[in-house]
């Protein structure tokens, strides 16, 4: 779609790749296990918000 070709999503991109790094950093190390958890999680939603830009592929689901 048009949105994610804006000079906006590029930037918000941009600025979810860098914080992404930044983070997979902090993990690096020996972390406690909920830190890691926790960092983590940040990691995985900043993800899903990239995945808006991504073309969909469709499920599909078999019943058996």
């Amino acid at each position: 779609s048009e949105e994610i070709r804006s000079p906006m999503w590029s930037a918000i991109n941009e600025y979810l790749d860098t914080q992404i790094a930044a983070l997979r950093v902090m993990n690096d190390g020996d972390k406690d296990p909920i830190t890691t958890a926790n960092i983590r999680g940040r990691i995985a939603a900043m993800k899903s918000v990239q995945a808006i830009g991504k073309p969909r592929v469709p499920v599909e689901f078999q019943m058996q």
